[in-house]
């Protein structure tokens, strides 16, 4: 068997075979693998796949003042339509124990882009929409990683450190189904579920309030009840034709 006819054949990048919504994601796992202190080399693609290579600073494991690189590629994956499915990290990022907070960040782009292509078109992300507004209410370490069936958000607010879960469905939109209780009644998933504290102090009431506020939000989108105008305006720091001007594609 010829090994080299069965290789996957690597083409140079064209921006103009993708969607907007993949380059956007694209220019967001750049600017993720920059702010790591990685140096962008090249980037390819191949059948359903676009691959990222960059160099990051390493030190030598036995002359310590030496400085050398490890070379991660970045793995962006797209079904037959185009969709955005994966992103994940090869090469010395594939090691368990390099690269951790880099990977963590990676592989969050996957969660907060599930459905997205199924309530962007309305112009709300849920994960987007809640993240907002801790900033916005100038809570600090906001953390956020993926859960079986959700999202988990950690943080301090007013020096209060705060947990919630957002229960999703598999394509990432809020879950919203109605499950009938051991008494009888029918109610539905409850959004968010907060697991610190569990009994809301008064100086995290207002933090309760916002979060319950956005997700009740999100969920009028999802069940069609908010229009155009009830959107609230969103603020991106995607620039997508100077980040692709950076990545000289």
């Amino acid at each position: 068997m010829n090994l080299a006819q069965n290789a996957p054949t690597r083409r140079p990048f064209n921006p103009a075979n993708h969607s907007l919504l993949f380059l956007e994601i694209m220019n967001e796992c750049h600017t993720i693998m920059i702010n790591h202190q990685g140096r962008f080399d090249t980037i390819t693609q191949r059948d359903y796949t676009v691959e990222m290579v960059y160099y990051f600073p390493t030190t030598h494991s036995v002359r310590a003042t030496e400085q050398l690189e490890s070379k991660v590629v970045l793995y962006l994956s797209y079904n037959k339509n185009g969709k955005f499915t994966a992103s994940y990290l090869g090469g010395a990022g594939d090691k368990p124990f390099q690269f951790k907070s880099l990977k963590e960040e990676i592989d969050l782009i996957p969660v907060r882009h599930q459905g997205r292509s199924c309530i962007y078109a309305k112009g709300v992300n849920m994960v987007d929409e809640v993240r907002r507004e801790l900033e916005e209410m100038n809570c600090m370490g906001v953390e956020m990683r993926e859960i079986r069936h959700g999202i988990k958000f950690t943080g301090y607010y007013r020096d209060q450190a705060f947990r919630f879960n957002v229960y999703t469905t598999q394509k990432g939109l809020i879950n919203i189904e109605m499950k009938k209780r051991r008494d009888g009644r029918v109610e539905e998933t409850k959004n968010p579920v907060w697991e610190l504290p569990r009994e809301v102090p008064n100086e995290l009431i207002e933090l309760k309030t916002g979060i319950e506020r956005v997700i009740a939000w999100v969920k009028g989108v999802q069940r069609g009840r908010s229009n155009q105008a009830a959107l609230r305006t969103r603020s991106t720091n995607v620039q997508l034709s100077g980040s692709v001007g950076s990545l000289q594609v």
